[in-house]
């Protein structure tokens, strides 16, 4: 039953995953209240029909309260609420994190949580985007838009290194250009578009991850991965610090092949080009 505000009740959050063929590409988009423009164009952009779920957080001085759904539902075809706590995140809609809580997602659920101190208020999208990454993997983006200062980028790494796509405003786009910024330091960012074209690219990337998810993968792709894998593990050590060579080897190849589908490349060697030409 949906309550009066139109969100659904909690016992919504219990139903059965869906599957991939009608699951959400789930993507978090962070922005400061200064960049409701770029925010708003993004919106405008993404086509009615793509089967993403856009979790909006925006990075807002206590004193601003939060962005209501009416102040974006005149720029998108997509149905804008704000999520009730348990309820199941759906394809084609976009949530705003109601005021004075922090939202993640968890079983594909939306949990929400009061804010009860001011260090709360500092990184609500980084506590977004990491849940993002914890549970959703490869069927999570992270979306970074104009705004000041660097909340989104470790959320944003951290999309990264589950599997998932990220995306930044192009700078010189921006009005406020702190949180691009800090987001492109993280040497984690896939794509760096003005917002329309952001939106594009979010929606042809939930489309091929789609795709992708029910075909197998190709022998020889496999077999790149392999062949790959110890100069993958050697670019991420130098470039992110992070040591995979202790991982399975059959999680690490799965991994780098997901990553390879969902950038949209030919072979694992392009991947692997594009890791050494952002160190």
């Amino acid at each position: 039953m949906a309550n009066d505000d139109g969100r659904r009740a909690n016992g919504v959050g219990h139903r059965p995953p869906p599957a991939d063929g009608e699951r959400p590409f789930v993507v978090g988009v962070g922005a400061s209240a200064r960049g409701l423009e770029a925010v708003q164009a993004f919106l405008a952009n993404l086509p009615p029909a793509s089967g993403v779920a856009v979790v909006l957080v925006f990075h807002l001085d206590p004193a601003a309260g939060s962005v209501s759904p009416e102040v974006l539902t005149g720029h998108t075809r997509l149905p804008v609420s704000e999520p009730a706590d348990g309820q199941r995140v759906e394809r084609d809609r976009v949530y705003t994190c109601p005021a004075d809580h922090l939202l993640t997602v968890q079983g594909g659920c939306f949990r929400l949580t009061p804010i009860n101190s001011p260090g709360d208020r500092r990184t609500p999208i980084d506590h977004t985007l990491h849940s993002l990454a914890v549970d959703q993997k490869g069927w999570a983006a992270a979306v970074i838009l104009s705004g000041a200062g660097s909340d989104g980028a470790l959320g944003l790494k951290a999309v990264s290194d589950a599997g998932g796509v990220t995306f930044v405003q192009e700078p010189a786009t921006a009005e406020f250009d702190g949180m691009p910024q800090s987001s492109l330091a993280s040497g984690a960012v896939d794509h760096v578009l003005p917002p329309a074209a952001l939106a594009a690219e979010v929606a042809a990337t939930a489309a091929h991850t789609r795709a992708t998810a029910v075909r197998t993968p190709d022998p020889d792709l496999v077999r790149q991965a392999e062949v790959a894998l110890p100069a993958v593990c050697e670019v991420l050590l130098k470039a992110r610090g992070h040591n995979f060579r202790h991982y399975k080897t059959s999680t690490m190849v799965r991994r780098l092949i997901r990553r390879v589908q969902v950038l949209r490349l030919r072979t694992v060697g392009e991947y692997v080009d594009r890791l050494r030409a952002s160190e």
